[in-house]
């Protein structure tokens, strides 16, 4: 769901003649940080290498 809406929320930078390129780059904000608590959450647990693989999968790609 979550790549499905960051998709959705990329297209919102086609045309930038509306209000909604504001809306996608806020919501596209709100996921980068939600990202980053992620990534910082599983640097600082003391796992093994393929745990963390693992876990990396949860993040949301934005911009590939």
């Amino acid at each position: 769901m979550m790549r499905a809406e960051a998709n959705i929320l990329k297209m919102g930078f086609e045309s930038q003649g509306h209000f909604g390129c504001f809306y996608a780059f806020y919501k596209l904000k709100l996921l980068e940080l939600k990202n980053l608590k992620l990534i910082l959450d599983i640097v600082s647990q003391d796992r093994k290498p393929e745990e963390r693989r693992e876990m990396f999968k949860g993040v949301t790609t934005i911009f590939e």
